[in-house]
């Protein structure tokens, strides 16, 4: 870690910190479904996992760090003012903190040091605690600290709604024919933006793998075989496969088919690298061709 910067772009579960008692107080930053941030006790899932990154372009004099929560794709913001007992809230788009080091935890700050993230109740907090800004010299520090404590698992991608563009045919993804119906064959075609071209990827509770859903429907990929074999045809199924997404390099990345916990050695992949609209989608043994490399486009 570089003198600039104050804690390593990783994976992490951030449990408040009682300074007083050099201790966590088992109060968990948790994104609930309705996008507000609450303090929780462990629960074991990706709404407790948060995803640090230094913000891209020039230097400043303290770093600044987005916070976004795996499983909603939000990240830590507070609305459109930051103001003394503001909630702490997801937002679709990038809000930077401040990390100031003390010791053994963190206080996250705005970037004019005017308030930080607390806890309602810093020393006996109950369930679902409240979590929103606070100034600084209002209330005790210890509402303002915070433990990072590196995630157990691997998400490369937080979880949400996304177009999968292939790398080798320039074609993403699609629903044919916007089709409901089981068994309905996933083919490539040219990008067009429509919803049948939109898939939403869910992390599996407890996992680092993602089951991912046709946004237009919400039936999932899967296969019609029992057992995969070169060529299956990718198609809508009520039983999801199971996908572990890994960066390949820069902006692509590769679907492997998880069965029982392994890797197949399976992947996602476009026929032959045919361009052509209509080409089947398939899963297929890797041999780390361009057409078994995706670009993940987020959708807001």
């Amino acid at each position: 870690m570089s003198a600039a910067e104050v804690i390593i772009e990783d994976t992490y579960l951030i449990s408040h910190f009682c300074a007083e008692g050099m201790a966590e107080t088992n109060r968990y930053l948790t994104m609930t479904d309705k996008g507000i941030v609450n303090g929780h006790s462990p629960t074991d899932t990706p709404q407790q996992e948060w995803i640090v990154k230094k913000k891209p372009g020039p230097s400043t004099a303290l770093p600044l760090y987005s916070v976004q929560n795996v499983a909603s794709g939000l990240y830590l913001g507070y609305g459109s003012s930051a103001t003394h007992g503001a909630s702490a809230r997801g937002q679709s788009t990038a809000c930077y903190w401040v990390f100031i080091r003390e010791s053994m935890s963190y206080r996250l700050q705005t970037p004019d040091g005017a308030m930080s993230v607390g806890i309602g109740n810093c020393t006996n907090p109950p369930e679902d605690v409240a979590v929103g800004l606070a100034g600084d010299g209002r209330g005790p520090n210890e509402a303002r600290r915070w433990a990072f404590i590196p995630g157990p698992r691997i998400y490369p991608i937080p979880g949400g709604e996304y177009i999968i563009n292939c790398k080798a045919t320039k074609t993403v993804v699609d629903n044919g024919d916007h089709y409901s119906k089981i068994g309905n064959r996933i083919i490539g075609w040219t990008p067009h933006g429509g919803k049948n071209q939109i898939w939403t990827f869910k992390i599996k509770p407890g996992t680092d793998l993602y089951e991912i859903f046709c946004f237009e429907n919400g039936i999932a990929l899967g296969t019609a075989a029992a057992n995969l074999a070169p060529a299956t045809a990718v198609t809508l199924q009520k039983t999801p496969l199971l996908f572990q997404v890994r960066n390949v390099g820069g902006e692509f990345y590769r679907l492997s088919v998880i069965v029982d916990g392994k890797n197949t050695n399976y992947v996602l992949d476009v026929t032959a690298s045919n361009p052509k609209p209509g080409t089947l989608i398939i899963v297929h043994p890797c041999h780390g061709g361009d057409n078994q490399q995706f670009k993940l486009q987020r959708v807001k």
